[in-house]
């Protein structure tokens, strides 16, 4: 009895299908497996060719065909609509591979061998992510081995959701704000401004709602900022954001938060910071803002430089009296800090006003660049004018060479 056609031309589309479908199984070529390029995100073709990215043979290299290279520059177009999505990248390698060679991580090298190649095109390093797959069966021919990688997408997306709200309020945007490795500064994309705009628009509309924005920070990095500790300054980056877009400073407050989890990538950390909402306590500003004034006002802070240089010396103290200054001047915004620079009696009178004054506005711009608005400091100099000690011992000099601060 002969098998109508109609019935095998449905058998044969299906088995088509389901080979498709299978990227990393073995179903076509005769059980040798597919050798296509083959990328999706949430079953959106990325990218796809017949011939996908070969290996030879216990060789970490990857071997981009023509075909594939053309259609990998739709993926470098992907990857720059989506900024906060990360490609994963898994290498794999065969049993015989394994046997052959002492390489412990080919799959490893592999997935970082196409990783330089997808840099190479455009990509961002810190939207790619490499792993490494066991030994596993591989379509191998004439010395090559194919489907030795796999294709990952993980999103990062910024939300921003009060869920205490009666309809529960949120702002989702595909983007996320970047931090540079061991550094507080960010500029925000043009997506994450409309969702912070967003944000700024709710609490301009709810007063009786605060939000929290506490930055995020690793052990592994360094703190370059002027504060605590490096997520506060992140914090602090995002809090000026919602203030120049009108936000109340008593609707914002901000911590820092070492996390163990945080998204770094070559350099640059995903996100490093969270938004929570909760309600308005008054009182609790105003007794922080007693305290602070105590510690504050009518007390001078004294930064140090070394000869002719205008770099400042960061103590543990020093931090966190900028920290307690950040938050008293954003509260208290008609008030002004004075910062006014001094120099010891070596060189002469015209030179070291000169001198005092630029180390007062570097002070000014250090501050500034640290969310220390511009607008609420004002800087003087007194050259060597205004000793605290002799200028006849080093040790006098030294603490001559200084800027003072206080709050007006």
């Amino acid at each position: 009895m002969k098998t109508p056609v109609p019935l095998l031309i449905g058998l044969w589309v299906a088995w088509v299908g389901v080979c498709s479908f299978l990227n990393w199984k073995y179903c076509c070529n005769g059980g040798a497996g597919s050798t296509s390029l083959l990328i999706s995100d949430n079953n959106a073709i990325v990218a796809q060719a017949d011939e996908g990215i070969k290996f030879a043979v216990a060789d970490e290299a990857a071997i981009v065909p023509t075909t594939a290279q053309t259609e990998l520059e739709k993926l470098v177009r992907y990857m720059e609509k989506h900024p906060a999505k990360v490609l994963i990248l898994t290498g794999g390698f065969t049993e015989t591979e394994a046997a052959e060679t002492e390489e412990q991580y080919l799959g490893l090298e592999r997935a970082e061998s196409f990783r330089e190649h997808l840099v190479e095109m455009g990509i961002p390093a810190r939207q790619i992510a490499i792993m490494e797959q066991v030994a596993q069966e591989l379509p191998t021919d004439e010395g090559f081995v194919w489907n030795a990688l796999n294709y990952a997408f993980k999103n990062r997306y910024l939300v921003i959701q009060d869920e205490e709200s009666a309809n529960n309020w949120k702002v989702n945007v595909k983007d996320n704000l970047v931090f540079s490795f061991s550094d507080f500064t960010t500029k925000a994309s043009p997506n994450v401004m409309e969702a912070l705009e967003k944000a700024a628009n709710y609490l301009q509309n709810n007063p009786e709602r605060v939000l929290q924005l506490t930055g995020l920070y690793s052990s592994k990095e360094e703190n370059s900022s002027v504060f605590n500790d490096l997520g506060l300054a992140r914090a602090n980056t995002v809090k000026n954001i919602l203030l120049d877009l009108d936000v109340s400073p008593k609707q914002l407050k901000v911590f820092g938060a070492e996390s163990k989890d945080l998204d770094m990538f070559d350099s640059a950390v995903i996100g490093g910071v969270d938004f929570n909402f909760e309600a308005m306590k008054a009182d609790e500003d105003k007794t922080t803002l007693m305290d602070l004034e105590k510690n504050l006002k009518g007390q001078k802070q004294r930064l140090h430089f070394e000869t002719g240089k205008d770099k400042i010396q960061l103590t543990t103290d020093l931090r966190q009296y900028f920290t307690d200054l950040a938050y008293y001047i954003n509260l208290q915004p008609d008030s002004k800090i004075m910062v006014v620079g001094h120099t010891d009696n070596q060189g002469s009178s015209k030179d070291n006003l000169k001198l005092g004054e630029r180390r007062a506005e570097f002070v000014k711009d250090y501050l500034a660049q640290n969310g220390i608005s511009s607008k609420q400091i004002e800087i003087s100099s007194k050259g060597h004018r205004d000793p605290i000690d002799s200028n006849s011992t080093p040790e006098g000099r030294a603490k001559n060479r200084r800027v003072e601060i206080m709050i007006k």
